[in-house]
């Protein structure tokens, strides 16, 4: 499969969500599920969008566009197996998001995009906090799937560590708190209450 402008969404489920207690890309933060959510987001500007997604996820009727199961040898290697099943599918670039990121909105979308460099591996933000490189929401190139798969034999599938021995194009976020992750129910209220009431 072969995109005509080489970018292709990529949408992360969560995980297990065993501290949330209920899958993370089915809840609701913007007056849908948020995997609905950030589809509807990128395929504004993608070519394509899929959901990263495991096996017994795949399943789910809720899950909106394409879904890209995680290949066997990937499983349990977090967002980087997640990454690496897709190249495995799909010929491009992938901007790659994930749903336990609530305050991720249209404007930091377009600060990525816009920042875009392929001649580097990956564009991502910078955590101004920790400065360290946060893995999604970013862009990788397809340059980056052979790297990948280096680390990945070497069972080095820390992608944040990735970003930091491969040439990445780091983004100050001109909104830091699109980098806020959610993983429990209280931050789950707190972030509905604060998107009602920015």
């Amino acid at each position: 499969m072969k995109s005509k402008q080489g970018l292709y969404g990529l949408i992360l489920t969560g995980g297990e969500s065993s501290r949330m207690g209920e899958p993370k890309y089915l809840l609701d933060y913007h007056g849908m599920s948020q995997v609905n959510y950030l589809s509807q987001l990128l395929e504004k500007y993608c070519d394509d969008v899929f959901i990263s997604c495991s096996p017994e996820q795949s399943k789910d009727p809720a899950l909106p566009k394409k879904g890209i199961v995680d290949e066997i040898q990937f499983q349990h290697c977090g967002p980087m197996g997640g990454l690496l099943s897709a190249f495995n599918k799909v010929d491009g670039a992938f901007l790659m998001v994930g749903c336990d990121y609530p305050y991720f909105q249209e404007i930091d979308l377009m600060e990525i995009l816009d920042s875009r460099d392929p001649s580097h591996c990956a564009t991502v933000f910078l955590n101004p906090e920790q400065q360290l490189p946060e893995p999604f929401p970013g862009i990788y190139e397809l340059k980056s799937k052979l790297l990948l798969m280096e680390r990945f034999a070497q069972k080095q599938y820390s992608l944040r560590s990735f970003l930091t021995t491969v040439e990445t194009k780091l983004v100050i976020p001109t909104r830091p708190n699109c980098l806020i992750s959610v993983d429990t129910r209280e931050a789950f209220e707190e972030a509905k209450r604060k998107l009602k009431n920015p």
